[in-house]
């Protein structure tokens, strides 16, 4: 997926395509927390890319409709992607494969001095297509590990419920020591006291015979 993104600046680099830049750089360094947040097992990071990743979506959805030309978005439009600081459209408009550029002179009045005024021609596949098949594929991407994330972020839950049942029951085991160590010490004391009590008993029924057998002879 990084590396997708790269590609996909680069391009978008060439062809001054301002929005799309800063749109890039903002998924670059979300894709770096997320992986961050897988490593060091951090759900919030994992969290925050999933909600990002819906985001991403919603923007190339946009570019695609921008391109096709949907409703009433136009491709020719230079504030929304160039934020209207340059005429630029796409790398691919003029680098397309195919693509033949023919310089047109002289240029038409309302054209800059620094811009050239061109034809293109011979493409085998239109720029906004190319586009459209970008923005397709960082949809697909997004979708993918929009669904890792949700089972990382589901594993790492488990773990720690696990990880805190198993310190509960631990905890638990600690405070009923005290009372089974005080049940063993009670059985221990009963079972030394009962010897003395049944040779107690023995004595006090010799006791209780011979003096029975002394008031009979006296009798």
């Amino acid at each position: 997926m990084k590396v997708s993104v790269l590609e996909r600046q680069i391009f978008d680099f060439l062809g001054y395509q301002w929005a799309p830049i800063l749109a890039n750089f903002i998924h670059i360094i979300i894709v770096i927390l997320g992986l961050f947040g897988t490593i060091q097992y951090r759900p919030r990071y994992i969290t925050g890319y999933a909600v990002w990743l819906i985001l991403w979506v919603t923007w190339n959805v946009f570019v695609i409709c921008f391109y096709l030309e949907a409703g009433d978005l136009s491709k020719e439009t230079d504030l929304i992607l160039t934020f209207n600081i340059s005429m630029h459209r796409s790398w691919w408009m003029e680098n397309g494969p195919g693509c033949t550029v023919t310089s047109v002179t002289p240029a038409p009045d309302w054209a800059p001095e620094d811009h050239r005024y061109i034809t293109v021609s011979g493409c085998f596949l239109e720029y906004q297509y190319i586009e459209v098949a970008h923005s397709s594929l960082q949809i697909f991407l997004a979708l993918a590990g929009f669904i890792y994330a949700c089972y990382v972020v589901k594993c790492i839950t488990e773990e720690e419920d696990s990880s805190t049942a198993a310190w509960k029951r631990k905890r638990r085991g600690r405070n009923t020591k005290p009372a089974r160590v005080d049940r063993e010490k009670e059985k221990k004391s009963s079972n030394l006291q009962e010897p003395d009590r049944s040779i107690f008993q023995i004595l006090t029924r010799g006791m209780h015979q011979h003096c029975s057998g002394a008031e009979k002879l006296i009798s």
